[in-house]
């Protein structure tokens, strides 16, 4: 389900209250730090999205640069 967040202004539009921050504002944070945001190719197909509907911000990769990226990486965080 989380791939949908891909979608243009979804993680945007989240704000539950305090005391967490805006969708928006961690967004912006994450991306201000060098953060990356990427949506996996075969999540977004089983989800029935295209390309066109994903954010152009964020890179689409295949399943195996989201396991890859995930090792590589100081930290991730998995949405599902």
């Amino acid at each position: 389900d989380a791939v949908q967040l891909g979608t243009p202004g979804s993680i945007e539009a989240i704000e539950i209250g305090a005391p967490f921050g805006t969708g928006q504002a961690l967004l912006d944070e994450l991306l201000q730090k060098g953060g990356k945001v990427a949506v996996c190719e075969s999540c977004m197909l089983y989800k029935g999205l295209q390309a066109s509907d994903v954010d152009e911000r964020f890179p689409i990769i295949k399943g195996g640069n989201v396991i890859e990226l995930t090792l590589q990486s100081k930290g991730s965080v998995q949405v599902s």
